[in-house]
């Protein structure tokens, strides 16, 4: 059984010596072997003058012994390692060997993805719409309350590197530091791609921000992230532009297209985005990406989830979640088409199977909530589309109606 308030238990106990005993009598602790585990993993210290025992006790649905041994061997180590030098901070100690480092860092931890260094986002993007300028990039995508798909916007590639243009122009009078933080309100929109192609190729970071989430919530990201500039597109967002102490940009006064502009390389070291946590323990926190760990992520998903020229990602997902950065920027390094679906045609199950159908949708990422909502609502599926399920727990039932369909 899952322990829903917290699953591993550390407790440390010390023996008085001798405070059970009485004339005549002497006590001793004699430990039972538990046949259950309470929780995930149980980690109990006793302290005596004999020194200190340690008895893991774990869930066997979890974890095997030889894994709960491995442990143990590196809780030792460590402690080993710290009384040795018990003036080193936690995060300077080193207590694994040469084997076992080189075991997580490489031989665990992937391995076939692309090395740093690999091409940037911008660059790649240019490169698709060097080869393919007339092929759709970006498509805005809605439907009303009967489920009728309603035409919208689309960039192709060259539109979408000349709206990249006519930001970045914008972006570069404002003389911003590198790595300067802009926050973009554009939701569901094709310029918030051509904002953060704009702003990587003046070397900037984009914080994305969701006009739909709470003002208190906005409110302490712009706080804590202090950005230079807000980029938005008008009406909701001002209200959410009076929130924010810095100039202000809106891309509505801005020329469809700008001058066509080499891409220059990045470092991998610098920083691409920001996202903030959901607070959920404490105040949300900045997470900081950087253009090497996007490109090497990209590299490696486009592997399990291969795109081709002409397909379609529907893209349901806001952009504040770490995910959506799949929805967005795959189709484009691989010269298929991101299309952003709006977010009430998202949330209602009659009007995303409406937007599903309307294309070619080769690709749609959602979690098992979303899946379970599309497929209660009679959904009867489509037999190119991949499903890709993350973000929660995804029960068998749920992965054989998705299959079913």
């Amino acid at each position: 059984s899952y322990s829903p308030i917290f699953q591993v238990l550390v407790a440390h106990q010390e023996d008085a010596a001798g405070g059970a005993d009485a004339p005549g009598l002497r006590a001793e602790m004699i430990p039972e072997p538990g046949t259950t585990s309470q929780f995930d993993l149980s980690v109990h210290v006793r302290e005596t003058d004999a020194g200190a025992r340690v008895t893991f006790e774990y869930a066997v649905a979890l974890f095997t012994r030889d894994t709960i041994a491995e442990l143990g061997r590196t809780l030792s180590a460590a402690l080993d390692e710290a009384t040795r030098a018990p003036q080193t901070p936690i995060g300077r100690l080193r207590f694994l060997g040469a084997g076992e480092e080189t075991a997580l860092l490489h031989a665990w931890n992937g391995g076939d993805g692309p090395a740093i260094g690999t091409r940037n986002v911008v660059q790649r993007v240019a490169a698709v719409a060097q080869a393919m300028p007339d092929r759709a990039a970006v498509e805005e995508r809605t439907t009303d309350e009967s489920g009728r798909v309603l035409p919208g916007r689309v960039l192709t590639y060259r539109a979408l590197l000349a709206r990249a243009s006519a930001i970045g122009e914008a972006l570069s009078a404002r003389s911003l530091a590198s790595e300067s933080l802009i926050a973009l309100v554009l939701d569901r929109q094709a310029d918030f791609v051509a904002a953060c192609l704009a702003a990587w190729q003046a070397g900037l970071t984009v914080l994305p921000l969701d006009p739909r989430q709470p003002a208190a919530r906005t409110a302490a990201i712009l706080a804590d992230a202090g950005p230079s500039l807000l980029v938005h597109a008008g009406a909701v967002d001002e209200v959410m532009a009076d929130q924010c102490a810095v100039p202000a940009l809106d891309v509505r006064a801005l020329p469809v297209a700008g001058a066509a502009r080499m891409p220059r390389s990045v470092h991998a070291e610098t920083l691409a985005y920001v996202l903030y946590t959901s607070g959920s323990t404490g105040q949300p926190k900045g997470v900081q990406i950087t253009h090497g760990a996007l490109a090497s992520f990209l590299g490696a998903i486009e592997k399990k989830l291969p795109l081709v020229p002409g397909d379609e990602l529907l893209a349901v997902t806001t952009f504040t979640f770490d995910i959506a950065w799949l929805e967005l920027l795959l189709p484009l390094v691989r010269g298929a088409t991101t299309v952003l679906l709006d977010h009430a045609s998202a949330v209602d199950p009659v009007r995303l199977a409406a937007a599903i159908d309307a294309g070619e949708t080769r690709l749609m990422q959602a979690t098992p909530s979303h899946w379970r909502m599309l497929v209660d609502s009679g959904w009867r599926g489509a037999e190119q589309l991949v499903i890709v399920c993350g973000g929660e727990r995804m029960d068998t039932g749920l992965s054989e109606d998705l299959l079913a369909r």
